[in-house]
């Protein structure tokens, strides 16, 4: 996150900040949707993928739905709407922590499937 400019006057301030921190999650999803994607044609190719990959993989899509249609207007206004963005970030919050738990559990399931893919294609 980049500084606060010191001329501001704290309302200023604080709206400079809150911009900050929504282009932040803004970004933020976008590289999770953009990795996701990759991932997902990564593992179209594959024939066969183990039950509990399968699952998790699923959870994750669960996961992930209602952030992304709560958040499609805000990566589509691209931070031009500071108060509708972060009204709209709000409610998912909850949903975001569940997903990056859930991501974070998959790691190593991931990590076995790239390493698996890995030695499929030497």
């Amino acid at each position: 996150m980049g500084t606060t400019p010191a001329h501001l006057n704290p309302l200023q301030k604080i709206e400079h900040v809150a911009v900050l921190i929504e282009q932040d999650v803004v970004k933020g999803v976008e590289k999770v949707i953009t990795v996701g994607s990759d991932v997902y044609r990564v593992l179209t190719s594959v024939n066969q993928l183990a039950p509990g990959f399968k699952a998790e993989l699923c959870t994750l899509i669960a996961d992930a739905q209602p952030i992304a249609t709560a958040l499609a207007p805000v990566i589509a206004s691209e931070g031009t709407n500071i108060a509708i963005d972060l009204a709209a970030v709000a409610p998912v919050l909850a949903d975001i922590k569940r997903l990056v738990a859930d991501f974070v559990a998959f790691l190593p399931t991931l990590k076995q499937a790239v390493a698996d893919l890995e030695s499929d294609f030497k």
